[in-house]
């Protein structure tokens, strides 16, 4: 019997949800440093819109990895994806204006936010499929009805 993956079915997977936090910071640091040196048009607006949705979605994700859930695993890989490809828009508006220190700032911490996501995922999802193959062929023993209220 592994009693690794044997305990995961009473722990949360505490590893995915930190390296999740590790992301959330550096995002929120990039998100800190990038939006004052934006320029005020509408471009901001979008920016912070698409900002609570990515924090919206990689919290539930984290919470989703910290119980082993393969699905939200995948979800936070692709968000994590879609952050690192972010290093292309506000980062190179900043690079266009000679503002290269604030560029190369916010474009560092929005790829190591992404791939700290990233990582995140990985970790959970391969918990996870451990997991799921674990229940598989070891199931609870109330689901294999030798439970003593049975008897």
């Amino acid at each position: 019997m592994n009693t690794r993956v044997d305990r995961m079915r009473y722990q949360q997977n505490q590893k995915s949800y930190n390296i999740g936090l590790l992301s959330f910071l550096f995002y929120c640091i990039y998100i800190a440093n990038t939006l004052d040196y934006i320029p005020k048009t509408m471009s901001l607006g979008i920016e912070i819109l698409i900002s609570l949705a990515i924090f919206m979605g990689l919290f539930l994700g984290i919470e989703g990895a910290r119980n082993y859930s393969v699905k939200a695993s995948r979800n936070i890989i692709l968000l994590g994806a879609l952050i690192i490809l972010k290093v292309f828009w506000h980062p190179l508006v900043l690079w266009n204006m000679e503002m290269t220190s604030q560029a190369l700032w916010s474009g560092g911490t929005v790829i190591i936010s992404g791939v700290f996501l990233v990582l995140s995922g990985i970790v959970g999802l391969r918990r996870g499929l451990a997991l799921e193959e674990y229940n598989r062929t070891h199931p609870f023993p109330a689901e294999t009805g030798t439970s003593r209220e049975k008897e």
